[in-house]
């Protein structure tokens, strides 16, 4: 919360502290963060992105052009029913199923050090699909 890498606990005593209010437990808390809708990060994301490049004369550009990348990866998840049957596994020779994994694609604005996108996709897709569904996002979302 304050980003000084202290344990949970302590950065809940030292914001409260702060703040000048009444201490909670990190049960109650925690219990409290299961009610987060986890889109509400992709929407101040995406509110704070837009607000960024609508003001050209602080988005960094090489010759006028915003430089992107997009790179793509295999990548282990946990290994739950759900996320195995979403986002699929892989067998090696033997026939043997690995754990969960899926394929990420992040599209990374080079100059201005921005995500602007992340894809989490089923394992068999390929790194180019990954890739064209990080551009069909940002086409979506930042024009």
């Amino acid at each position: 919360m304050t980003s000084k890498k202290q344990t949970c606990a302590m950065e809940l005593r030292n914001f409260f502290k702060l703040k000048d209010r009444e201490e909670i437990s990190k049960q109650a808390y925690f219990k409290a963060r299961q009610n987060l809708d986890p889109e509400v990060f992709t929407y101040l994301n995406d509110n704070y992105l837009n607000n960024f490049y609508k003001h050209p004369d602080e988005v960094k550009t090489w010759k006028g052009y915003i430089v992107l990348a997009i790179d793509g990866s295999k990548v282990e998840i946990p290994n739950s029913e759900e996320n195995r049957e979403k986002y699929g596994v892989l067998r090696n020779q033997n026939e043997t199923e690995s754990p969960a994994r899926a394929m990420i694609s992040g599209l990374f604005d080079v100059f201005n050090k921005f995500f602007l996108d992340l894809q989490i996709c089923n394992i068999h897709e390929s790194e180019l699909d990954a890739a064209e569904k990080n551009l069909e996002a940002i086409r979506r979302n930042y024009s």
